[in-house]
């Protein structure tokens, strides 16, 4: 900037000068997002040669950061106006994430993924490993030796991994089913999470198949929305069977019909034009997998046929639902609640796992994973009518439509993570979307509810220490643990996946008191408090004498 004084010549203004803290860190990642004071942990200082007075600096940032390296911007802004900036470094340890484990064969080779949260600040990140576990030594061979090494990703976005594998030799005993356990030791320039340990399970008899849907667009690539002018469009069901056996794949009629539709010579892939469809909407997928021992597994996939073609393209690399120019995130277990915004407010699952947008957040066309009741009665169950899709209790946090798929064996449970749009009220319940309408959500051994205190978009990741059982008043965030194919998986069916529509809404107990004529009497309260409380009780799992302090 210059500025001119009565025509004689320039005049330079004298910036603010800007001395920033020393660069902060490092601080051990707690999550997706790591929190860190850098207004109280650290202090910048900014002097001015012709401001008199104090002149106080502020940072660009919100406080909230990924792991790796990050470049805080400290401005500061005198009288006259004039900016001066200075950078800060702020440095956040990365977590190691592995899965709990898996099932496999004899006869199998066996891949465990063990990825970083996010940037490390160095590399390269190396973690040794143990083996245990009830097989002998002469029941595998590893191709992979410890440490497993991690180096820095090649595209920017990629969360940094590597991979343990081994080979389980066959041979002609009875063993029952036998373990492989990998135990995770202390690495370098990384922190272990409460998770350390990945059970391969070797089973004697056969395994059923796994199977995903995906949908590519020549010219466009991976998308769930068809461009109708656009080239053919290849659905592929992808299968592993751990058995190595021969699979079977019998392709279901989408839910509108879709002519010359051509399953391809391997039947793993069908084809269509799109020009062929006479009607834009909403189109059904469906393929069940047989192998060659009876056990078989289906995998659903919606696509929607567009009316037009789009302005921008429909390309969705990671399958979630959302297209990818409103898609920063690459993270298969994370999934944005709302359009657009990557830096706050996000789903998370279970490392491993992949999240997508469930059918009516897809339907509801918002490319973001809340709902509002009006698209889950314009949109859920494809428009079945005879369901009650309005819910009679208050929704207080937000509805959420997710997906939870990659579950490795069939049955287990999966622990999500919600933001909460709002505090958790003072009567807390959570509400499901089922095929009869609305519910609670049901708690037993495989299914629970947890809620933790966090800050308004940001949640501590699934099984952190921060939970606690239950629904606590004021709380932002809330942990489901949900159980494929249990009472709160919409589909009902244990497929390796959990489909969950719902949210948290206030418990509202209607209570009449009926006068008695002559206006002396009335219905006995403390019994109708008692009721109340004991139906509370019931809904949110929590002692009653907790709730009413």
């Amino acid at each position: 900037e210059v500025i001119f004084s009565n025509g004689i010549g320039p005049i330079f203004p004298d910036l603010p000068k800007v001395v920033p803290p020393d660069a902060l860190g490092p601080v051990v990642s707690t999550g997706w997002f790591t929190f860190v004071e850098i207004e109280k942990t650290t202090q910048a200082t900014a002097t001015d040669g012709f401001d008199v007075g104090v002149l106080i600096p502020f940072s660009d940032s919100n406080g909230q950061f990924r792991p790796g390296v990050t470049d805080v911007i400290w401005s500061a802004i005198d009288s006259a106006d004039n900016v001066g900036t200075a950078e800060q470094a702020v440095k956040v340890i990365p977590l190691v994430d592995i899965n709990k484990g898996q099932i496999s064969a004899e006869g199998a080779s066996v891949q465990i993924k063990v990825a970083l949260n996010g940037d490390a600040i160095n590399y390269p990140v190396e973690i040794p490993y143990t083996v245990s576990g009830t097989a002998i030594a002469n029941d595998y061979t590893f191709l992979s030796s410890s440490p497993v090494t991690i180096n820095k990703p090649v595209a920017a976005g990629e969360l940094p991994e590597g991979l343990i594998e081994f080979e389980i030799h066959t041979d002609s005993l009875v063993e029952g089913t036998e373990t492989v356990v990998i135990n995770l030791g202390t690495p370098t320039n990384a922190v272990l999470r409460s998770v350390k340990q990945h059970t391969v399970q070797i089973v004697e008899g056969n395994v059923a198949p796994l199977v995903s849907l995906s949908a590519d667009q020549i010219g466009v690539g991976r998308m769930l929305k068809v461009d109708p002018n656009g080239d053919k469009v290849v659905v592929s069901a992808v299968a592993t069977d751990v058995n190595g056996g021969s699979l079977t794949y019998v392709w279901n009629e989408a839910d509108n019909s879709i002519v010359n539709m051509d399953v391809d010579a391997d039947d793993a892939t069908i084809t269509f034009n799109p020009s062929d469809v006479t009607t834009p909407g909403f189109y059904t997928f469906q393929v069940s997998v047989r192998d060659d021992g009876g056990a078989s597994v289906s995998a659903t996939l919606v696509l929607e046929v567009l009316e037009q073609t789009p302005m921008l393209t429909t390309k969705d690399s990671d399958g979630d639902g959302i297209v990818d120019y409103l898609d920063t995130i690459s993270a298969s277990h994370i999934l944005q609640q709302k359009q657009s915004v990557s830096s706050a407010f996000l789903i998370q699952t279970e490392p491993g796992l992949k999240l997508s947008l469930g059918e009516t957040a897809f339907r509801a066309n918002n490319s973001q994973s809340m709902v509002t009741k009006e698209d889950v009665v314009d949109y859920a169950f494809s428009g079945v009518t005879g369901i009650i899709l309005l819910d009679e209790i208050e929704n207080i946090g937000g509805y959420f439509d997710f997906i939870v798929d990659g579950i490795p064996i069939a049955g287990d449970s999966v622990k999500i993570v919600l933001p909460q749009l709002a505090p958790l009220p003072k009567l807390p319940v959570y509400r499901k979307l089922t095929k009869s309408g609305w519910q609670d959500f049901v708690k037993d051994e495989r299914n629970a509810i947890h809620s933790a205190i966090g800050s308004e978009g940001y949640c501590p990741p699934p099984g952190d220490a921060a939970y606690q059982p239950g629904l606590s008043e004021g709380h932002l965030c809330v942990q489901l643990t949900i159980e494929d194919g249990g009472p709160n998986d919409l589909d009902g069916l244990m497929n390796n996946s959990v489909n969950d529509p719902g949210g948290v809404s206030r418990f509202l107990a209607s209570v009449s008191v009926i006068s008695s004529g002559g206006g002396g009497g009335a219905g006995n309260p403390l019994l109708l408090l008692s009721v109340f409380f004991m139906l509370l009780y019931y809904r949110n799992g929590k002692s009653l004498v907790r709730k009413v302090a």
